[in-house]
């Protein structure tokens, strides 16, 4: 693969939908599927920080900082000590923030029933606070 992100028959690469559509690809979300199709085949593929942001939505500097916060293993490579995280790691832990995302709503959901929040006149309820 060239680093224009074309495939040996000379298209884009693409992802098809189960209904037939294709979907092109840009250079960075074919990177993405690649590292993500790595993850799931087991093999243990290293990524960089904006790797693995573009997987997570987020920015390589909230990996970075997830990092450090011991939220992900991570090991530094080379002589500039660039950190990697392999790419299961981030699979496991977008796996676990999105339970652990919907635990906290449903709780949120529970106290708002019990508190009464969903029994409001929605007219009561101001629409601008400034």
């Amino acid at each position: 693969m060239s680093s224009s992100s074309t495939m040996a028959n000379g298209q884009a690469p693409y992802v098809m939908g189960r209904d037939g559509k294709k979907t092109f690809l840009g250079d960075e979300a074919y990177k993405v599927v690649q590292s993500v199709l790595a993850a799931f085949s087991g093999r243990q593929e290293m990524l960089t920080t904006g790797e693995a942001a573009a997987i997570l939505g987020v920015s390589a500097k909230t990996v970075a900082r997830m990092l450090d916060a011991g939220e992900m293993k991570s090991e530094r490579r080379g002589i500039s000590g660039h950190r990697m995280v392999s790419a299961s790691e981030v699979i496991a832990y977008r796996e676990r923030s999105a339970k652990a995302r919907e635990k906290n709503l449903t709780q949120a959901r529970h106290i708002a029933f019990d508190s009464g929040a969903y029994d409001l006149d929605q007219g009561s309820i101001p629409t601008r606070t400034r």
